[in-house]
């Protein structure tokens, strides 16, 4: 139910059948391993096997969910480790989406992007609670919306 809320414009196109679901519990399933050794794992820790892995595993989750569903159900999985974006969040950076289930490595990209950011700023310290969710409100307000 959260994902249909928080993606409410690619289930707008692909209404959600029960199979879908069940999609969805088979990826975590499978996953489960990874995702429980990174599930309270923080983004200063993204190391380059941590960019193999989720290169692997995005498109999964990208051919059940699209490009900002799958990283929406990372994030929950993961979150303070594994970045929320949009399509205009990925264009802000470079990162213009393909098509669906080609966009892993753009995703291990943007992880990096928001680890140097966090770097930067000296991660959840800085924000007094996770880096991860103040950098996605910042692009959120900057690129979505164009608000600043």
């Amino acid at each position: 139910m959260l994902l249909q809320t928080w993606n409410r414009q690619y289930y707008q196109f692909h209404p959600a059948a029960p199979e879908h679901f069940d999609q969805i519990d088979g990826l975590l399933s499978h996953h489960r391993g990874w995702l429980a050794s990174v599930r309270d794992r923080t983004i200063d820790s993204f190391s380059t096997s941590d960019a193999a892995a989720l290169e692997l595993i995005f498109p999964e989750f990208e051919m059940v969910l699209g490009p900002v569903g799958a990283a929406k159900a990372l994030h929950l999985m993961a979150p303070r480790l594994l970045p929320l974006w949009d399509r205009a969040i990925a264009v802000a950076y470079g990162l213009e989406l393909g098509r669906t289930g080609t966009n892993g490595s753009r995703y291990v990209r943007h992880a990096g992007i928001a680890r140097d950011q966090s770097a930067r700023v000296r991660g959840d310290a800085a924000v007094g609670g996770n880096i991860l969710k103040a950098l996605d409100e910042y692009n959120y307000c900057r690129f979505t919306k164009g608000w600043m």
